[in-house]
């Protein structure tokens, strides 16, 4: 089990005392041998460079406007994507919760939840730059987040905690995550889509997408 999470199983977490019996699980120190200091949460914006969308039509880049998530009235299939730095996580320090945030343009095509169901996110590997292959290629751990299973919550926000432990343990440099429905297209001749409001702000909602993280830095 890594350091980095807190744990998931207080029975596996015993020590030895120096005679050789058990000694309790102590949550105030989960990991004998370490220190950290007291919580700190950070936000971290989207990063430029790594927010954007992928369509089952080939298409896919950049773009800091309203990106849509849901299908066309041809059945082309629309995903989000987003990508973090972690270079403001100290090495070393234990992620106590972290949260996916989002604002949804309340504007709507169709009927996207009734259609298309539930929104969810997983973790994914961009590589060095977000492109086309990104609707489907680079899954790490998928279906880990879900962000809304119904119509008019406008701000969303799901635990992504698992995902930040993982891309960190990995010692990826940016946490990137793919957003979509759990039914790809329903090819009704409609299109059902929802809109993630990008970093320029376009819904005037002054929300935009973040990874809020919770941490301990390790004392050494």
């Amino acid at each position: 089990m890594s350091k980095r999470a807190l744990p998931l199983l207080l029975s596996v977490a015993m020590g030895l005392s120096a005679c050789g019996g058990p000694k309790p699980y102590d949550p105030d120190n989960p990991y004998p041998g370490y220190s950290y200091g007291d919580p700190v949460t950070i936000e971290i914006p989207v990063a430029p460079d790594r927010e954007g969308g992928a369509s089952s039509d080939g298409l896919g880049g950049l773009s800091p406007n309203l990106i849509p998530i849901g299908d066309a009235a041809d059945g082309t299939v629309h995903r989000a994507l987003a990508g973090f730095p972690l270079d403001a996580i100290p090495p070393g320090a234990q992620i106590v919760e972290a949260a996916l945030i989002v604002y949804v343009s309340g504007i709507e095509l169709g009927a996207p939840h009734e259609d298309l169901k539930r929104l969810f996110v997983d973790l994914v590997d961009f590589g060095e730059a977000v492109d086309a292959a990104d609707f489907t290629d680079g899954v790490l751990l998928s279906t880990i987040g879900l962000l809304s299973k119904a119509s008019g919550e406008v701000v969303r926000s799901t635990d992504i905690t698992i995902a930040v432990v993982e891309a960190l343990d990995q010692g990826l440099p940016n946490a990137d995550f793919r957003i979509r429905f759990d039914v790809p297209t329903n090819l009704d001749g409609g299109a059902d889509q929802v809109f993630l409001n990008g970093s320029e702000d376009l819904a005037r909602s002054g929300v935009t997408t973040v990874l809020s993280v919770t941490f301990m830095e390790e004392i050494r």
